[in-house]
């Protein structure tokens, strides 16, 4: 629910609020659907093997910033960051951009919205 509170790509589930008393707190609705959301589930990292559980964030980094395609025509963004962008869509990615692929679309999203990004880690 967070999330669905918080996104700025969901305005248009702003109704699933209706009724509860967050509505009722005018401070807490400023920030309704006001910031990037990044959400993140970690559910599927059960692996024991070090190479498996590298392969399995390498799938849901490349899910994550596939929510984000728009970014790849931001202005806010140079063409270094399009072009590392399309490398974690297509999972071409090392270790080390690996380890700051969440960092990375965290800073693009603020480039591209110029608003502080929420990142809600599930599990």
């Amino acid at each position: 629910m967070l999330y669905y509170f918080f996104s700025i790509k969901q305005k248009e589930n702003a109704s699933l609020f209706n009724g509860l008393n967050i509505t009722k707190n005018k401070t807490a609705l400023q920030y309704q659907n006001q910031y990037p959301v990044i959400l993140i589930t970690l559910k599927d990292m059960k692996d024991i093997r070090f190479q498996n559980q590298i392969d399995i964030f390498k799938v849901i980094i490349r899910e994550l910033i596939g929510k984000y395609k728009d970014l790849l025509t931001s202005e806010g963004l140079d063409e270094i960051d399009k072009k590392l962008l399309k490398c974690y869509q297509e999972g071409n990615v090392n270790i080390a951009d690996l380890k700051n692929g969440l960092r990375f679309l965290s800073q693009c999203l603020y480039k591209h919205y110029q608003k502080k990004v929420i990142i809600l880690i599930d599990e």
